[in-house]
C-alpha cells in the first residue's frame, strides 16, 4: 500500500484554484478531519506554514551498541528527524546540510513573491514528511488557438529523507485533464535551479538565482504556446501512433527454442496497447489534438497518470513524478521516439 493513503492526502497535501482545475482525485470529505485541503483560490502562506509546517527537522547523534553492550556515538554520522513526533527520516555525514521547509519553500517564496499576481497553487509532504512541495502560479489559465489550457507554474521541492536536493523547476499545469504535463522540448538550465544539502552548496543568501526561475512563469507563457503550436502543427497519422505505442511497449521474444513471444509479456504488453489506443481514439483528454503531437504527449500521459501501474499507489507515485521531474523524462522519450518514426 502507498505510504501517501487517501487519509494523508486529504490532510497533508493542500490544493489550491479548484475552480479552475477541479478537485484533485484524492479529494475525500470524510477524510479532512473537519477541514477542507481544498481551496477556491490560491493556498494561504499561513495554512501551508500551520497545516503542514509547524514543525522542524533536527539532526541528533547516532548510536551503535559495541560487543559489551555500551552505547558508542558514531562521531560522522548523524540522524535527521522530525522535532515533534522524533520520526527519523535518515542518517548522514555530518556534512548534510538541512534545508528546513519553512524557509526553503516558503520564505525564499515570500522573499521573491512581490507580486499580487502569483500565489501558491499547492502544497504537499510526501514519504511521511520526508519530502515536501509547495507550487506557484499565476492566477489565470492560458489558452492557444487549439483550445490547450494550462497554467506556468513554478515548483520548489526539497527533502530531509537523502531524497531530493532543494529545488526550484518551471513546469506547466495542463488544466485540460488535470495532468502534470512538463514540456521539454526546450527546457534549458535556467528551466531548474537545484541547491544539494551537502557540503556549502546551501540556498541561504542566494535568492537572486531563485528570482531568476521564478522569472520563467512571467516570460514562459509565450514560450509555452509557441512549443504547443508546435506540438499541434506535428502531423501524426493512426498508423505512426500505432509504431510508437509498440516501440514503447514492445513484446519481448522468449527464449524457447522456436523464439516465440513470451506469453507474460504478451499479455502485459497488448493491455497497455489497447489502453493507449482507446485513448488516442476515443478519450475526451486527447481526441481534441489527435493526430497531431500534442495528443500523442495527452495520450502517453493521460495513460501514465491514470492507468499505469496498481490503482493502490497512484496518487502518491504521481506526486513524487511531479517532484522528482520524473515525468519531464517520460514525455522527452516519448517525443524522442516519435520524432524517430515520424521526421526521418
Amino acid at each position: 500500500m502507498s505510504k501517501e493513503t487517501t487519509k494523508w492526502l486529504n490532510t497533508m497535501t493542500l490544493i489550491g484554484n479548484v475552480l479552475k482545475r477541479g478537485k484533485a482525485w484524492h479529494w475525500r470529505e470524510s477524510e479532512q478531519d473537519g477541514e477542507t485541503n481544498h481551496y477556491d483560490n490560491f493556498v494561504p502562506v499561513e495554512d501551508v506554514r500551520r497545516r503542514l509546517f509547524d514543525w522542524s527537522a533536527v539532526q541528533t547523534e547516532v548510536f551503535i551498541k559495541n560487543e559489551n553492550g555500551n552505547f558508542v556515538e558514531i562521531a560522522d554520522k548523524k540522524a535527521v528527524m522530525n522535532d515533534k513526533t522524533k520520526q527519523v527520516f535518515g542518517v548522514f555525514s555530518n556534512r548534510f546540510n538541512i534545508h528546513q521547509y519553512d524557509d526553503a519553500l516558503l520564505k525564499n517564496l515570500e522573499t521573491i513573491l512581490d507580486s499580487k499576481e502569483l500565489g501558491i497553487d499547492s502544497a504537499g509532504l510526501l514519504q511521511g514528511g520526508g519530502k515536501a512541495w509547495v507550487q506557484i502560479s499565476v492566477p489565470e489559465n492560458v489558452t492557444t488557438a487549439d483550445g490547450f489550457t494550462f497554467r506556468p507554474t513554478l515548483l520548489a521541492s526539497t527533502a530531509h529523507n537523502g531524497s531530493l536536493a532543494t529545488t526550484y523547476r518551471r513546469i506547466m499545469q495542463a488544466v485540460v485533464c488535470d495532468n502534470t504535463l512538463e514540456m521539454a522540448l526546450n527546457e534549458s538550465t535556467k528551466s531548474v535551479v537545484k541547491f544539494r544539502h551537502k557540503g556549502s552548496d546551501a540556498f541561504t543568501g542566494r535568492i537572486a538565482e531563485v528570482r531568476d526561475a521564478l522569472e520563467i512563469i512571467y516570460q514562459t507563457s509565450d514560450a509555452m504556446v509557441a512549443e504547443l503550436d508546435a506540438l499541434t502543427a506535428w502531423a501524426v497519422t493512426d498508423n505512426q501512433f500505432t509504431e510508437l505505442v509498440k516501440v514503447m511497449y514492445p513484446i519481448t521474444i522468449g527464449l524457447g527454442t522456436n523464439d516465440q513471444p513470451s506469453k507474460k509479456s504478451i499479455t502485459m504488453q497488448t493491455g497497455k496497447r489497447e489502453i493507449l489506443q482507446n485513448l488516442w481514439a476515443n478519450d475526451e483528454r486527447v481526441t481534441p489534438w489527435k493526430n497531431t503531437g500534442l495528443g500523442v504527449v495527452q495520450a502517453f500521459t493521460t495513460y501514465n497518470q491514470h492507468f499505469a501501474g496498481t490503482d493502490a499507489k497512484r496518487v502518491g507515485r504521481n506526486y513524487n513524478k511531479l517532484v522528482n521531474g520524473q515525468q519531464a523524462t517520460e514525455d522527452a522519450l516519448v517525443l524522442a521516439r516519435l520524432k524517430e518514426l515520424t521526421l526521418v
